[in-house]
């Protein structure tokens, strides 16, 4: 029966996998030695190996579920929507806001959802082991957005001097 067994690539030297690895499954340099033991009369095992490499994949906006912020209604709040990926850590992934595209074509950055109007999300991915960066901002421009609405709760106060009768001089043409 075959013995094989893993080393992986760090700092030019081939070293033994993180503890409770049996394989590799991360992205990184390997090698792989595969030994024969010998059952014959002579004495000698026999060793083969292979290096190989498994690269860092690339995340693309189908790796991403976009949840838009709850409470919609100008409050005067930030609104924050929130973007996840079943592949990679939320805190790898940098959500920012923008206002719809101009008529130069570009989009205006919004900073901080909170006044009312329109806000398109997109993101930037920082590295991780097994995955690439994105670092030109992506987004859904059709499913990616929400709209903050204008408050419809206007509160007036009256200063306490303005409330007390006042008389009105009728002028004359």
């Amino acid at each position: 029966n075959p013995n094989i067994a893993y080393t992986l690539l760090k700092d030019q030297e081939y070293i033994a996998l993180p503890a409770g690895e049996t394989v590799p499954t991360n992205a990184g340099q390997y090698k792989a030695s595969i030994t024969m033991k010998n059952t014959g009369t002579e004495a000698k095992d026999a060793t083969a190996y292979v290096e190989y490499t498994i690269k860092q994949a690339k995340l693309d906006i189908g790796d991403f579920t976009f949840t838009p912020p709850t409470n919609l209604v100008y409050d005067g709040t930030e609104k924050l929507a929130t973007v996840t990926s079943a592949k990679i850590d939320s805190s790898y992934i940098e959500v920012t806001y923008w206002h719809p595209k101009g008529e130069n074509g570009k989009w205006p950055y919004a900073y901080t959802p909170k006044d009312a109007g329109i806000y398109f999300v997109r993101i930037k991915v920082n590295e991780n082991t097994n995955y690439e960066s994105i670092q030109n901002t992506i987004g859904d421009e059709v499913k990616w957005q929400f709209t903050i609405s204008p408050s419809t709760d206007y509160t007036v106060s009256v200063p306490a001097s303005w409330q007390n009768p006042i008389d009105v001089i009728e002028g004359s043409e």
